[in-house]
């Protein structure tokens, strides 16, 4: 649905949301292109110490955002 957003719209979207996964509630992160597509998806490791009674920390590899080599 918000790949379908950001394609109307044209433009990049970026999202912070509440997802449950597995029965677990996480903290994360998506990024839309202006063609729909997802192109990257972040859940947070380090929770603050509020957030640790309602959600949890994400496990092994976090994130889907390709790394990209320094132009510097």
């Amino acid at each position: 649905m918000l790949g379908a957003i950001a394609k109307a719209c044209g433009l990049h979207l970026a999202c912070g949301l509440y997802r449950c996964e597995n029965g677990a509630v996480s903290n994360s992160k998506q990024l839309f292109a202006p063609d729909g597509r997802m192109l990257a998806n972040y859940r947070k490791v380090q929770l603050f110490a509020a957030e640790r009674t309602m959600y949890q920390a994400a496990i092994g590899r976090s994130s889907s955002i390709p790394r990209w080599a320094s132009l510097a």
